[in-house]
């Protein structure tokens, strides 16, 4: 064989498996970016939509820290006058056990408070508004629904005190402590709680500055900033 033509054969093989090797690299190169960008876009698909932000309540007085030291103040009292009742009778007497009546009845006022305490109160439609209250450990408890038109109110500069009709007792609103969300929502509560007819934004059902006559010019009876919802407790105005 010419040496000429042993070269050409010899090197031709060598660039044909290069050139071979260097075409696989690149194949598999776009393959797995073809890889690559497929895995991406899918967790971009499987990215958990991101939760809307909840309105802000009318009012809200959060207290956790002060319900949660209150229980444990109430049921240090009952582990307390329960370990005294089981002392010799010399020591203890009767003492112990008017003790753990008395912490007993602590521990349930203590729970009733909590329950009455409002956590946050909203209204949700023309018609409704919702309460909440804290649970004896200091957590968020079950909202309620409650319809306007049933409850009565009192008002002082420390609390709002609301009573449902069926209660037996009213729910508190700590003014002083907690936070309204605009300049208007205290007086949009008490228009609730007085069962005045309003919307959610608290605006009442009817214009105020309009007359029966609908003119606005005074020559009828105005109204009186709202109408009532019939068939309820109208409560105390």
């Amino acid at each position: 064989m010419p040496m000429a033509a042993w070269f050409q054969r010899y090197y031709g093989g060598k660039a044909r498996a290069l050139s071979s090797s260097a075409s696989d690299t690149s194949t598999t190169a776009q393959g797995k970016e073809k890889r690559m960008d497929k895995v991406a876009s899918e967790s971009k698909e499987e990215e958990p939509a991101t939760t809307p932000e909840l309105p802000t309540p009318l009012f809200s007085s959060p207290a956790p820290r002060f319900f949660r030291l209150l229980a444990g103040a109430s049921l240090t009292q009952v582990a307390f006058w329960t370990s005294y009742a089981f002392l010799p009778a010399e020591l203890s007497g009767s003492m112990g056990y008017w003790g753990i009546f008395g912490s007993g009845a602590f521990v349930l006022i203590a729970r009733h408070f909590a329950m009455h305490y409002v956590w946050e109160m909203d209204q949700i439609s023309p018609v409704a508004f919702r309460i909440c209250t804290h649970t004896f450990w200091g957590n968020k408890g079950p909202e309620r629904i409650v319809q306007i038109g049933t409850t009565k109110c009192q008002h002082t500069s420390r609390y709002i005190a609301a009573k449902v009709k069926g209660d037996s007792f009213y729910y508190l609103l700590d003014i002083k402590e907690g936070k309204f969300a605009t300049n208007e929502s205290e007086e949009q509560i008490l228009r609730i709680f007085h069962g005045l007819r309003t919307d959610v934004h608290g605006r009442s059902g009817e214009d105020d500055g309009e007359d029966e006559g609908g003119n606005g010019t005074g020559g009828g009876r105005r109204k009186s900033g709202g109408r009532r919802w019939k068939g309820g407790w109208k409560g105390k105005t």
